[in-house]
């Protein structure tokens, strides 16, 4: 939330825009390694270092 300021968004609207992708993220998560032909493993791999590592998550 420090920088987004500097894509014109307030801190609640930067909040607001993270969350959403989180939701998408969760919502389309499956279907999207399904298409990639990800085993589990990787897609646990992926989801948990890429897109929804907890150290990038923390405070949504």
């Amino acid at each position: 939330m420090r920088y987004c300021g500097e894509y014109g968004l307030s801190r609640r609207s930067g909040h607001d825009v993270a969350k959403a992708v989180v939701v998408a993220i969760h919502d389309n998560g499956d279907s999207a390694a399904y298409v990639a032909q990800l085993t589990r493993a990787e897609r646990a791999v992926l989801l948990g270092r890429q897109f929804l590592n907890p150290g990038s998550v923390r405070g949504l």
